[in-house]
C-alpha cells in the first residue's frame, strides 16, 4: 500500500516533524479498524477515516485520511500528535 499526501498536507505535517514514514509506521501498528468520520463537513467518497496509533519510536499520532482501495493507497488528510481527547474518542470508538 502506498501512503500519499498533497503538497499542502505535506507542508502542514512537516512543520510538526511528521513524515509519511511515521504515518506508515502508525498504520503498521494500528491494532483496530480506523473509525469513519461521520461529521457532515468531513464527508468524502470514499469516507474519511481516522485512527490513533504509535510510530516505531512510540510517538502517538492522530491520523485522518481516505482509503483508496482501487489504487491501494491511503491518502493523508491530516496528522498530528494525539491529544488526550483523541485518545478518549479512539478508546470510545467514535468522533
Amino acid at each position: 500500500m502506498r501512503i500519499l499526501a498533497t503538497d499542502p498536507v505535506l507542508a502542514k505535517i512537516s512543520v510538526l516533524d511528521i513524515t509519511l514514514l511515521d504515518i506508515e509506521e502508525a498504520l503498521f501498528w494500528l491494532d483496530a479498524p480506523p473509525i469513519e468520520d461521520k461529521r457532515p463537513v468531513h464527508k468524502t467518497r470514499p469516507p474519511t477515516v481516522w485512527f490513533v496509533a504509535p510510530t516505531s519510536e512510540d510517538r502517538l499520532l492522530f491520523v485522518a485520511g481516505i482509503w483508496d482501495e482501487e489504487d491501494e493507497a491511503f491518502i493523508v488528510r491530516t496528522a498530528r500528535d494525539a491529544t488526550d481527547v483523541d485518545m478518549m474518542r479512539w478508546n470510545n470508538g467514535k468522533w
